[in-house]
Order: structure tokens, then C-alpha cells, then sequence
């Protein structure tokens, strides 16, 4: 047994004096609940964006998208394939050569060799021509 541990641990009933309230305590949440509809992949040389399960789902898992660049958002709008200017997603919603949309992403640090979620789906909608458009703000 560690040495900071005591060897016997005795249940402290709610009205004695060394009792800790745990109402004024914050819940932690795994990663896999914390925001961010994206994660940005970074590896030696290149970076992918990822979308996640339900930015994924929610444009109807397309195989290819477009993005369009707002100041401080993006919409990723499922087209079909071989549309001009369209990205063909990797398995599992995965873009690569998106340099352009990381830019936009101000005040994250992205590490080399590891991952980082960013942006919030704000909404799901038509572009205009009958494509879905998800609204991500960065």
C-alpha cells in the first residue's frame, strides 16, 4: 500500500466535524463529452480535420462536402461527388489539405502527433440548392 494511503479508510458519516460537502464541487466529464464537433489531427507534416459522429450523421455521412469560409465560421455542405471544389471525406469523415479552414481557428494550439476538438455545430440547414450545410463556429 502506498505510504500516503491509510492502512484503514473508516466511512465518515455526514454529521461528523471532518465531513466534506460536495455541492460546491464542479462534476469532471471525460474527454469523449467535451465540446467540439471537429478535431483537427495533427501528425509529422500534414494535418486532417475529423468531423465528429454527429456533425457526420447530421449532413447524412457524405462522402464528399465543400467548405465555405465565413470570419468566425464554416459550413460544411454535403454535395455529390465530383463536384467542383468539393473535398471526397476519408472513412470516418476525414479531410485532408485543410490548412485554409485550420487558419481560422484562433487561439488553439494544435500539437504535432496528437489531436484537438474544436468548433460548435450552431445548426443544420439548406444551402440553397437542395444540399445539406452543417454551421460550425470556431
Amino acid at each position: 500500500m502506498a505510504k500516503y494511503l491509510k492502512k484503514s479508510i473508516e466511512k465518515v458519516n455526514s454529521t461528523a466535524e471532518s465531513y466534506v460537502d460536495l455541492s460546491d464541487f464542479k462534476e469532471a466529464a471525460p474527454d469523449k463529452q467535451r465540446t467540439g464537433c471537429m478535431s483537427v489531427v495533427c501528425t509529422s507534416g500534414s494535418k486532417r480535420l475529423k468531423l465528429n459522429h454527429d456533425l457526420y450523421a447530421a449532413l447524412n455521412e457524405p462522402s464528399s462536402v465543400r467548405v465555405l469560409l465565413g470570419k468566425s465560421k464554416i459550413a460544411i455542405v454535403a454535395v455529390p461527388d465530383g463536384t467542383t471544389g468539393s473535398f471526397k471525406l476519408g472513412k470516418g469523415g476525414i479531410l485532408y489539405d485543410v490548412d485554409e479552414v485550420i487558419s481560422l481557428t484562433s487561439g488553439i494550439d494544435f500539437p504535432e502527433n496528437a489531436s484537438t476538438r474544436c468548433g460548435t455545430l450552431t445548426q443544420v440547414q439548406d444551402d440553397g440548392k437542395g444540399n445539406l450545410a452543417a454551421i460550425v463556429t470556431l
